[in-house]
């Protein structure tokens, strides 16, 4: 029998809103558009309780997330994008605090 909110978990609801920085204007920044991401994130986490009560946290930060690029040996010049499926994980980095 499913019980109410709270009495064994708490439902958890999460807004999160992320703002891409655009590349800066410099050669590097140019030519390495589209493999580092960054830029600044909100977060509110809300947990909901018995009788619906509600407790709220707000988190903000910056993140950077680098996606790799890995050349198979025998592939030509012309087709170095890889597939999702061989693309490694992306992870990312924050500064975030509670």
């Amino acid at each position: 029998m499913e019980q109410p909110i709270g009495v064994e978990s708490y439902q958890i609801d999460r807004l999160i809103t992320m703002q891409i920085t655009p590349p800066g204007q410099d050669f590097n920044s140019l030519v390495q558009f589209g493999q580092t991401f960054s830029g600044a994130y909100a977060e509110t986490i809300t947990l909901t309780g018995i009788g619906y009560a509600t407790r709220t946290f707000n988190v903000a930060g910056s993140f950077t997330s680098t996606v790799e690029f890995h050349l198979h040996p025998h592939a030509s010049p012309m087709n170095h994008s890889p597939s999702a499926a061989q693309r490694p994980p992306q992870q990312i980095q924050s500064d975030a605090t509670l």
